[in-house]
Parts: C-alpha cells; structure tokens; sequence
C-alpha cells in the first residue's frame, strides 16, 4: 500500500510548517477566567478597535482588512474567536459566550473601552458584544455581516467543488495558495463567484480593476493566508455555521453605541438584506451601500470611500 503523504511534495510540509510559526510567532495567549484567547495589538495606546474577523479566520485577519484606522492613531485588538487558531472552542461556543469571552479578554489587557469591527460571520459576534456590553463600546461597525438565519448554499458546482476539495483540505489550500501567487486572476475569479452576485459582465470588468491594482492583488493573498492552513480553523468555521444556521433574531434593539452598516450590494455571500435589517433594528445605525460590491469590500472599487467613512465614524466617536 503507498502512503498518501509520499505524493505530497516536501514544499507543502514546509510551507505548513512556516506558516505555523508565523501565526504563533504573530500573536500572544491569554490565560483568562474563560480560558486561552488568542490576540494580537497594533499600535500602543488608546482609541482600541477590536476586530472580529470572519469565517474561516483567525486573529491574523482583521490586519489586512483594517490596517488603514493605526496609521490614524487607533490601536486594533485582533483576537482568534474560539475554535481559530489557538482559542479552543470551548471558550465560547454561542455568540453570547464568544461576547463574554472578549470582556474577560479586555480585562486581562485592561482595555475599558473598544469600538467593535465585525466582517461577516464576525459581525454577529460584533453585535452580541455591543448589545450586552454597552459600556465596554464607543461605537459599532458592521461589515458584510451575517444579522439573520444563514445557511451557505453553493450557487453552482464549482463553488461546491471550491469548498469541497479546496478550502476543507491543507493540501489544496496550499495549492491554492501557490496558484494564486502566480496566476492571481484564477484564484481571484473563484473567489469572487463565490462572493459575489454579479453577472459574468459585471465579475470580469471588476475582475480586471483588482488584478490592475497591485495592492489589491497583494491584499488578496494576505486574505486567501488568513484562511490557511485550515485544519486550525476548520472547528471554528463548523461551529459558526452551526450558530448563523440556528439563529432567530439577533438582539440589536439593546444596543447603544453609535453604528455604521456597510455593505456590498451585490455581496453573494450575505446577502445585502442582511444590512438593511441590521440598520432597521438598531437604533440611530447609518446604512453605507457600496453599489456593485461584494463581500470582500476591501477589493472593491469603493474602498476608498469605504474607509474614508469607517474611519470619520470612528473619529466622530472616539472617546
């Protein structure tokens, strides 16, 4: 019998390898009353923002989707949600339980005070947060999140197959990964069928704004390595799935902060109605539409009105 592992070419184990001991390189584990959580900080001093990244993710995330707010005086908390990387799950398997986990988190790092970023699954975790934790909260971002029942339904085979045989296995994220390094306009183009709803038109000339944009296409691998390797993500990602496809109502009418909603029109993943009940339920929440974008906003070609936006609610707020 040959062993499967012989067909793996040795790069493949280095590139795990490394890529390991970067992220535990990256970040630090507090032993807090909850148990282990994984964080990182950028910058020094207050104004925090804390990032909950989406799914699959991990600390390593909320960097390249919100760089721009700590070369503006901000300090971004990033944290692995339980079940990412090395946060167990068994800190908080409900959204509730992942809010009560951050609060023992900030107190361990003695931080009052953060605004909450939330990117899609992250965004239901954002709200939980905000809603029984007002005084913790200045102020709430919600982008591309999930704020009602979801269920990922593939919208045609090759999203499926893209799941199946892609992201669920180290081996082909690594392959994925060399691919999009070299040819970026097929590892961007399976991406965005995935994450978007535009017709072939619509995908193609976006498709070829990003791949003309050399800081795009950089900012693609660092999210395509925020998903890798998926084996340290894998349990979270289940587990978010498990709690996005059981949820009936969100309680977004207890919170008090100041909120903004943004959101990609033609987002094929979260759906844009996702914002528009988000800003109907919370009270005072400013809706920002990004006409033809999808989920990743940060490749969109509204980025820089994006943050233009995110970053003067954060200014208005900061205490």
């Amino acid at each position: 019998m040959t062993d499967k592992s012989q067909k793996i070419p040795f790069e493949y184990f280095q590139w795990k390898h490394d890529l390991i001991a970067e992220l535990r390189a990256g970040s630090q584990v507090a032993k807090t009353k909850n148990g282990p959580i994984e964080y990182a900080i950028k910058g020094q001093a207050e104004p925090f923002v804390v990032g909950f990244h989406g799914g699959p993710g991990g600390y390593d995330q909320a960097f390249p989707l919100w760089s721009d707010i700590t070369e503006k005086g901000f300090s971004l908390l990033s944290w692995s949600r339980p079940g990412y990387l090395r946060t167990p799950l068994s800190v908080g398997y409900t959204f509730k339980e992942q809010a009560d986990a951050l609060a023992t988190l900030l107190e361990y790092l003695d931080i009052q005070q953060v605004a909450a970023l939330g990117f899609s699954a992250g965004g239901t975790g954002a709200i939980f947060f905000a809603a029984y934790y007002p005084d913790r909260v200045w102020a709430l971002v919600l982008e591309s999140a999930v704020t009602q029942y979801y269920r990922f339904v593939p919208r045609d085979r090759l999203t499926e197959q893209f799941f199946a045989r892609i992201l669920f296995n180290d081996p082909a994220v690594w392959v994925y990964n060399q691919i999009a390094a070299h040819y970026p306009k097929f590892a961007l183009k399976s991406m965005m069928m995935k994450e978007s709803s535009l017709d072939n038109e619509e995908l193609n000339e976006a498709l070829q704004h990003i791949l003309q944009d050399p800081e795009k296409v950089s900012h693609l691998m660092e999210i395509i390595k925020s998903m890798s390797p998926f084996s340290l993500r894998k349990e979270g990602l289940e587990n978010d799935l498990s709690q996005l496809a059981a949820i009936d109502g969100l309680p977004m009418e207890k919170i008090q902060a100041p909120a903004l909603v943004i959101h990609g029109t033609d987002d094929g993943d979260v759906p844009f109605h996702h914002a528009e009940y988000a800003a109907s339920k919370i009270r005072g929440a400013e809706l920002f539409p990004v006409p033809g974008g999808f989920h990743i906003l940060s490749l969109s070609d509204n980025i820089l009105e994006i943050r233009e936006k995110r970053l003067n609610m954060l200014m208005k707020h900061q205490p």
